[in-house]
């Protein structure tokens, strides 16, 4: 259970209040701690790590700014949760604290620039952007079958070759039974030569190869979401709400009653696989 707490955590880090600009490291750290014995009013149980390229000596020196201001209440085994994350941009350093009492959850961030020195240091990312399909209907979603491109769209799945860079097979149209929904989403999942296509009220079965065939029936069971390699969840779609009702079966098989969601990623972590919902 306790890592279904932690998922559900992870959703305060989409919605981070304004970071606040500190002269270096370990104002930042004195800054977070201001924040979290204001907030806290307690003991705090932190936990630290760092994501940047700066060296674990660093974060050493947060824990020591962190809990010196703390006056030693970081310490303590109860109270509020703490993990201090030391992370970086192009630009500045970040401390990213998020914090946990109860059923209460904050994240905070304190940053300061970089030093000459470390933005000589930052190496550049350069992005091409490509047009390689476009429609007239809109693009529920896509997924890949080796060198092809299967384009999920409301009336049928478009199979796109990449060596020819053109359409070589349409399938559909779709048959629901009822119609559409006003914010209609749907998912394609590809698993070697397996085909899944989920849609409100419908889920098709098929293979890609040599050509596509699905076999489409009405349906409301969960539908599959995939992360990584190997993370897999099952979730409720409500079609009517446009969102993932909460009620989720883990890859274990354990089931869990969650907040509705929208999106779904797995992040692998020491402990295991940790879902972040939002």
């Amino acid at each position: 259970m306790k890592a279904w707490h932690a998922a559900l955590a992870a959703l305060s880090l989409f919605s981070p209040q304004a970071s606040t600009a500190a002269d270096d490291l370990r104002s930042a750290a004195r800054e977070l701690a201001r924040k979290t014995s204001a907030w806290s009013r307690g003991p705090v149980a932190a936990a630290y790590r760092n994501l940047s390229s700066l060296p674990d000596s660093e974060i050493t020196a947060v824990r020591r700014e962190f809990e010196a201001a703390l006056a030693g209440s970081a310490e303590a085994a109860t109270g509020a949760e703490v993990r201090i994350t030391l992370s970086e941009n192009t630009s500045e350093f970040l401390l990213v604290e998020e914090i946990r009492k109860g059923d209460e959850a904050q994240v905070w961030m304190a940053s300061w620039k970089r030093s000459q020195r470390t933005l000589a240091s930052v190496s550049g990312i350069t992005l091409d952007k490509k047009l390689v399909w476009e429609q007239d209907e809109p693009i529920l979603d896509v997924a890949f079958a080796g060198d092809r491109m299967l384009v999920l769209a409301p009336s049928q799945i478009t199979v796109h070759n990449g060596r020819t860079e053109r359409a070589v097979l349409k399938w559909g149209p779709f048959a629901p039974g009822r119609p559409w929904p006003r914010d209609l989403r749907g998912r394609l999942r590809v698993n070697g030569d397996r085909v899944q296509a989920f849609l409100p009220w419908l889920v098709c079965n098929g293979s890609a190869t040599p050509a596509l065939v699905l076999q489409c029936a009405p349906s409301e069971a969960p539908w599959v979401l995939e992360s990584g390699n190997h993370a897999i969840l099952l979730a409720n779609f409500a079609a009517d709400r446009n969102y993932f009702d909460g009620r989720v079966v883990a890859q274990n098989g354990s089931s869990r009653s969650v907040a509705p969601f929208y999106s779904a990623v797995a992040v692998d972590e020491p402990g295991g696989t940790t879902w972040l919902l939002a």
